[in-house]
């Protein structure tokens, strides 16, 4: 008989560190959605503040976290340029702030770079995601026909397993899937009359994975990350501004 309640108050137990930690986790992800969306909506409000003081048609440069750490009115001070970066965004977020982030701008150039965090916070395949990117591409031509639209490949992430790389901050993500949905960038590009910037080649080394030294943890660029990329993207602003 001591035996048969020793068990049971075992599995109590068990079933007790379960729950506790299945709450702790949703907590935790809970608290960090409120954080994004906060932070989002507070980006969205900056930006239809600022939209105003462009009085020319800038080049525009649409993505995550990635493109909002890019120093881009510095880095290319010589072109006007409009950063629309916001931090954990993914497609869907793009598709919701299509007004404040590329029509009221209503730039003539157009840098894309989205989606790795469609395969970090949502379920979506590489051909979802790739879904949701031609419809921005297609919305915006209808809105704005005559600019030019570059898709930026998705860049690649660090080996988790290396010493100063986070694994948290890499999640799921991998680099099998970032090349398959990159490939379905390039097929949009192609099909809806883009340009297609393959950066993913500039950041990748021998094994596959984002050089060591080109990111801060696995995830976002370093600062010497951003300086070996820049002129990838200069010389396509040149091509517009001539």
């Amino acid at each position: 008989m001591p035996y048969i309640i020793i068990g049971i108050l075992v599995l109590v137990c068990i079933y007790l560190i379960y729950m506790i930690t299945k709450i702790k986790t949703k907590t935790t992800n809970t608290i960090f959605e409120m954080f994004l969306s906060g932070a989002y909506e507070e980006r969205v409000k900056w930006f239809n503040t600022m939209n105003k003081y462009y009085k020319k048609r800038p080049t525009v440069f649409v993505g995550d976290s990635i493109t909002q750490e890019f120093q881009l009115t510095e880095v290319y001070n010589e072109f006007l340029v409009a950063n629309r970066g916001i931090g954990g965004d993914t497609t869907s977020g793009i598709l919701k702030r299509m007004k404040e982030s590329i029509y009221d701008l209503k730039p003539h150039q157009m840098f894309l770079l989205i989606g790795t965090n469609d395969l970090e916070l949502t379920n979506l395949l590489p051909h979802e995601i790739a879904k949701n990117i031609a419809e921005i591409v297609i919305k915006t031509k209808d809105k704005i026909p005559d600019i030019e639209i570059i898709l930026v490949s998705v860049y690649p992430v660090g080996d988790a397993s290396l010493p100063n790389m986070d694994a948290v901050t890499i999640g799921k993500r991998t680099n099998k899937d970032i090349v398959t949905l990159n490939s379905f960038i390039m097929s949009i590009a192609k099909e809806h009359k883009c340009q297609y910037l393959n950066i993913y080649d500039a950041l990748v080394d021998n094994t596959n994975h984002i050089h060591p030294g080109f990111t801060r943890e696995g995830l976002h660029l370093s600062q010497k990350g951003y300086e070996h990329i820049e002129n990838h993207f200069r010389i396509l602003l040149k091509k517009a501004h001539n």
